[in-house]
């Protein structure tokens, strides 16, 4: 598992032509997706919640305070901190002078688009490193945008999520090649992000350490980062998360009522009741069978996309496994589905996890084969559900025709 092999297709023979087009579908995409989130600012479609909290947060950073948001709607003052353990924004603050004179408003949108294309050229050159055939790597690039999630997640403007997920591919990619400084740089972003990133990157270090087993080198270091990210995701929940508390704000982003009241209720009730836990990420535990079938579609759509074939190498699920709990246990059943950003980061390590299984196949034809199927099939799922009437579009044309 992720050795390089070499071939006809070999990186020495990667052509300028390869990599020109690679940039080019890097280039259309990406601004298909730029003028998305754009449009939907321009035209008064981005929310005034969140994406105000956002800015009046990078504007409060920028300008050295931590205040209260009154976007929040809360009968008291609550901080973005207080909101997110995140120090993403206090970070990106230095770019508040220097771009937005020139984006105003947009800036948060122009900077997480930048992330975001970070994360495709990354998975585009970790597929190219692995599997040394350069049309596969094209292939994963075109899959990277046409996931459904991608689209989806333009809905919801700008998102720590959105931000934190896109870094992953960056982080393994430079984990991959070995190179540590950077490799440090990207989990620390990672950790700071947000409060459950810490989570995630345990389970994407068990990955590492697994892939990497017979390598010492990286394996020292996945465990290295192991160790960080538990003692992290401790301090973060145990210490500081506690510390930005008051009597008026406290945490309420635990939102897992059938697991229990924090983290470690969580962890009691899934290693006591396995069998419970398991069915709780496909079944309707909200009471409204309005809900049902909600998390089965989010299934169907990225087993359709190519999510089939992790199924070859479970191993390859790990990284996953905390994005399906929090996605599926969560009490919102508007987390469950493939609407708006509640996917992004399921779909920005699919990618690298199924073009990965690709490039250990062994015949050439069949990675090219299998990779433009589920390309194709890809594209096509992501259609149907960005072109098909919404519930609440059918519902409205049935009382229409009540009326009529």
């Amino acid at each position: 598992m992720l050795n390089n092999s070499n071939n006809e297709y070999g990186t020495n023979d990667f052509s300028k032509k390869h990599q020109t087009l690679a940039i080019s579908i890097l280039v259309t995409f990406g601004s298909i997706h730029l003028i998305v989130v754009l449009s939907n600012h321009y035209l008064f479609r981005t929310s005034a919640f969140d994406y105000g909290a956002y800015n009046f947060a990078f504007f409060d950073y920028a300008h050295g305070h931590i205040s209260p948001c009154s976007l929040y709607l809360f009968p008291y003052n609550v901080t973005f901190l207080q909101s997110h353990f995140s120090l993403t924004l206090m970070l990106f603050a230095p770019l508040y002078w220097l771009l937005t004179p020139f984006l105003g408003t947009y800036t948060l949108l122009c900077i997480q688009w930048i992330i975001i294309m970070g994360g495709a050229w990354a998975t585009y050159k970790l597929i190219e490193y692995k599997s040394n055939y350069s049309i596969l790597s094209l292939l994963t690039l075109v899959y990277y945008f046409f996931l459904l999630g991608r689209f989806n997640a333009s809905a919801a403007d700008c998102s720590l999520t959105i931000m934190g997920s896109a870094i992953v591919p960056v982080f393994l990619y430079f984990f991959e090649k070995e190179k540590k400084w950077q490799t440090l740089s990207c989990f620390l972003f990672l950790i700071i992000n947000r409060e459950d990133y810490a989570l995630w990157l345990i389970f994407i270090c068990c990955f590492l350490m697994l892939m990497h087993r017979s390598y010492k080198p990286k394996l020292k270091l996945a465990f290295i980062l192991f160790i960080v990210s538990i003692v992290s995701f401790i301090v973060i929940f145990k210490f500081i998360i506690p510390l930005l508390e008051d009597e008026s704000k406290k945490y309420t982003l635990f939102n897992f009522a059938a697991l229990g009241n924090s983290p470690i209720d969580a962890l009691r009730y899934i290693i006591s009741q396995p069998i419970k836990a398991i069915k709780l990420l496909f079944i309707n535990h909200n009471g409204n069978n309005y809900y049902d079938g909600v998390k089965q579609e989010f299934y169907l759509v990225y087993l359709i996309s190519g999510g089939f074939l992790l199924f070859l190498k479970p191993a390859y699920l790990i990284p996953f496994l905390p994005l399906l709990a929090k996605k599926m246990y969560a009490d919102e059943p508007v987390r469950w589905g493939i609407e708006s950003y509640y996917s992004v980061e399921v779909v920005s390590i699919l990618p690298l996890m199924v073009f990965l299984i690709l490039s250990d196949f062994k015949k050439e034809k069949l990675k090219l084969i299998l990779g433009t199927i589920i390309c194709v099939s890809t594209i096509g799922i992501t259609l149907y559900e960005i072109t098909k009437p919404s519930n609440e579009h059918i519902a409205l044309l049935g009382n229409v025709k009540k009326i009529n």
